[in-house]
């Protein structure tokens, strides 16, 4: 994989810890007509656990802003977006 392939889309993420599991939170910021983090979402997750050490992304909520202000989940294991439930805070 290209190790600067994040580069290629605009974001902000925080990482914390959500009912005793890593969580990143993604928010696409949809910039300088750059690809879009729906679309770069592997590449920019895989940067993300490089950087803040993450050693298990398979048990790391990833909860995502896309670039129409619409919340969800990605499960890293399936690589589908989920509709984000009301039962979990960010």
């Amino acid at each position: 994989m290209d190790k600067n392939k994040h580069l290629k889309s605009t974001y902000t993420y925080t990482v914390t810890e959500l009912n005793g599991m890593p969580a990143i939170t993604i928010i696409d910021l949809n910039l300088l007509d750059k690809m879009s983090v729906t679309n770069n979402i592997d590449a920019i997750i895989e940067h993300i656990a490089e950087k803040e050490k993450i050693l298990n992304l398979d048990e790391t909520i990833i909860i995502y802003e896309d670039s129409q202000g619409v919340w969800d989940i990605f499960d890293y294991k399936s690589g589908l977006f989920e509709p984000l439930r009301k039962d979990i805070v960010i």
